[in-house]
């Protein structure tokens, strides 16, 4: 059998995870939080699954999509008794994250840029997977 093409995982592989996210990540946290008048980030942040030290790879930054974190940070808005609405929530939340992470800078994993040039010129089709909603 002839491999043809390889497929990427973006974050993570082609992508450094918490050097590329995690300010992204902060901003929108930053963003929602004025946005609602909420001082103590914290619940927000580990909503999404970031943490001081960590990511949860299992949280909704690392597995979902933006509009997965926008429903996470949501859960918090209702607990905190922050009374708005779902859909209008998910939909400013999504634009303000599509925002923000295009005014950021996204950081390749060293040697992956060389890699795909080397691949491409071989003759393989290059595919990439990801979670993220854009």
């Amino acid at each position: 059998m002839e491999i043809k093409g390889i497929l990427f995982d973006k974050d993570g592989t082609l992508l450094e995870f918490d050097r590329t996210w995690r300010p992204i990540a902060n901003q929108v946290v930053d963003e929602v939080a004025k946005q609602y008048n909420i001082i103590d980030k914290v619940s927000l942040k580990e909503s999404i699954g970031l943490y001081e030290n960590r990511i949860d790879p299992a949280g909704s930054l690392s597995a979902g999509t933006n509009k997965d974190v926008a429903l996470d940070m949501y859960k918090i808005l209702e607990k905190e008794g922050i009374k708005c609405n779902a859909e209008e929530h998910i939909r400013w939340s999504t634009q303000v994250f599509n925002k923000v992470a295009a005014s950021l800078p996204f950081y390749p994993v060293d040697g992956v840029l060389e890699t795909i040039k080397q691949l491409k010129k071989a003759g393989y089709y290059i595919g990439l997977s990801t979670a993220d909603s854009v």
